[in-house]
């Protein structure tokens, strides 16, 4: 099962900051739009900024954080119920048959990542079906006949690359095109004799550019950024801009090589009628990439815009090779922005267990499951270690339910209902009978809590001789109906436990007390309803983070 307690978060932060990239990367590419600035040099600012959106996730994880505002988990948390360590728990009817599910078994941000993961694994293997199909194209091709095979020699030889270029000759492909980041070769059509010479110079010399300018790795590059970044439109718009400037950088080679450009973007137009889409543009550059054409010809045959993508200023070369390492620098330091370091135990903190409910088990079997959840929502897969003191009665029952609730709060919750409380430690949080802690909470989570109840307004209270815990199950069902401003269902209304309160002694034996409550008001917080139930049950409630815990007087 897909972890989305750990997943989700960050994938969410991911996508969110690659779009603040994009979206200053299209700014910038507008604002440079008239300036004399050619193709090349705007297809190397999208592949610096999708470079290093691919380095977030590392920011992401590895990088010291930069915290921006402070924290403030709210106290309110998913779903609303009551526990006691005497009777079975008593949940709202509202989240009983549900639990925030949209499918059964899977939650709501299971889903989401799922979708994203399947489009993201999709992309993958279309990535790979590609360099299959050219794997295949180069098993069966064979190389150049003797005078195709001068020919092209010759023209290797007027242009200096540095690189040992292949090229092949293939019945299975209808347009030339370039794939190979190491080893690059050029994959020319049978259909390639009948082309004039001028034609066939023309075709080489966009191929050699995508290999001299590495354009094969830039693919690879944008594919795997696109796979990252799928569900954002903003990353497609970029990708279509990136491949245009592209191939209009390696048409301009051509043109500045002393090619006219008419017969240039009538050599285009006929390789485009023959062209067809296929895997091929996955990981290779072809010389007439469907898309592209139209855009590419208007460029071409326009004198104005082809003078001033050719009259770049000089110092524009060199400002192109520091752009990368200033957006990668960019980027890193946004992904370190917003990570907050919370004070206190703030690993244990952020583990959260969606769902925990306990009927009548064992505190054994609480605690071990308490530890797998925590496992399960560490990234590092550590979680929790949890011992249980000699003094702790291994065979208590415990009845708690709560949802999207910290690991370590759902312990502390379960170690009072057994009797007992937690001690944390540096390799491990104990459970036992410890003397009360002097750790003061988060006054944010308190107050936030607070804040909640008082803005849930009840317009009408009747109990007559009501059970205490069918009274706060009835508030806690008002929480729910009543947060209204929360759009996410997963997290409205409050979490409630019930500790075991005052006993009676009949006959050397302990009962429950059997409280009920008289009660009528209207139009009352939350908070005054809860104050005002237990102060005639003889019960007092305590405010916590993410939980009101309502107890008997001592």
């Amino acid at each position: 099962m897909i972890n989305d307690i750990s997943l989700l978060p960050l994938l969410a932060e991911f996508l969110g900051k690659s779009a603040v990239v994009l979206l200053a990367g299209l700014v910038i590419q507008a604002a440079i739009r008239r300036l004399p600035v050619s193709p090349a040099f705007r297809h190397s600012l999208w592949i610096s900024l999708f470079s290093a959106i691919l380095l977030l996730p590392f920011c992401q994880l590895y990088l010291p954080g930069i915290g921006i505002l402070p924290v403030e988990v709210t106290a309110a948390t998913t779903g609303v119920s009551v526990a006691t360590s005497e009777s079975v728990a008593i949940s709202s009817p509202a989240l009983s048959t549900s639990d925030g599910k949209a499918f059964p078994g899977f939650s709501r941000t299971q889903i989401l990542t799922g979708l994203w993961l399947t489009g993201f694994l999709f992309f993958l293997v279309r990535s790979i079906i590609g360099v299959v199909y050219l794997r295949r194209i180069e098993a069966t091709a064979s190389s150049p006949e003797k005078d195709l095979k001068d020919r092209i020699t010759d023209l290797l030889s007027r242009v200096k690359t540095g690189r040992n270029i292949r090229v092949i000759v293939s019945p299975r492909v209808k347009t030339p095109f370039t794939f190979g980041i190491l080893r690059p070769r050029i994959v020319l059509p049978k259909a390639i004799l009948q082309e004039s010479d001028q034609d066939l110079e023309m075709i080489v010399l966009h191929e050699i550019e995508h290999i001299r300018r590495y354009d094969a790795l830039s693919v690879w590059i944008s594919r795997l950024f696109l796979a990252l970044n799928w569900v954002n439109p903003l990353a497609w718009t970029a990708c279509r801009q990136s491949r245009h400037f592209r191939e209009e950088a390696c048409d301009l080679r051509v043109i500045s090589a002393g090619h006219s450009s008419a017969s240039y973007a009538e050599m285009l137009l006929r390789q485009a009628k023959v062209a067809s889409r296929s895997c091929l543009q996955i990981s290779a550059t072809a010389v007439a990439e469907t898309g592209t054409i139209e855009k590419r010809i208007k460029m071409i045959l326009n004198p104005q815009n082809l003078f001033k993508a050719k009259s770049e200023h000089p110092a524009a070369g060199m400002f192109a090779k520091t752009t990368t390492l200033l957006s990668i620098l960019a980027v890193a330091a946004l992904g370190a922005i917003g990570k907050v370091e919370s004070a206190g135990n703030s690993e244990m903190d952020s583990l959260i267990v969606p769902r925990v409910e306990f009927t009548a088990t064992p505190l054994a079997d609480a605690v071990a499951f308490l530890q797998l959840k925590s496992r399960e929502a560490d990234p590092a897969k550590k979680g929790i270690n949890v011992i249980i003191q000699p003094d702790m009665d291994k065979t208590a029952r415990i009845n708690l339910k709560l949802t999207n609730v910290p690991a370590i709060e759902a312990l502390r919750y379960t170690a009072k209902l057994a009797g007992g409380d937690i001690k944390i430690e540096d390799h491990a949080v104990l459970i036992g009978k410890f003397p009360p802690s002097e750790e003061v909470q988060q006054p944010g989570d308190i107050e936030a809590n607070k804040r909640k109840m008082q803005s849930l307004i009840i317009p009408s209270i009747e109990f007559i001789d009501t059970p205490l815990t069918d009274a706060l199950r009835f508030l806690q069902q008002k929480s729910v109906e009543l947060d209204v401003k929360e759009q996410d269902r997963n997290k409205k209304g409050i979490n409630v436990i019930l500790e075991s309160g005052p006993v009676l002694h009949l006959n050397g034996y302990k009962i429950a007390n059997p409280t009920k409550i008289t009660l009528r008001l209207t139009d009352v917080p939350l908070e005054e309803a809860i104050r005002y139930t237990c102060n005639l049950a003889q019960y007092e409630y305590v405010v916590e983070p993410h939980a009101i815990i309502v107890r008997g007087k001592e």
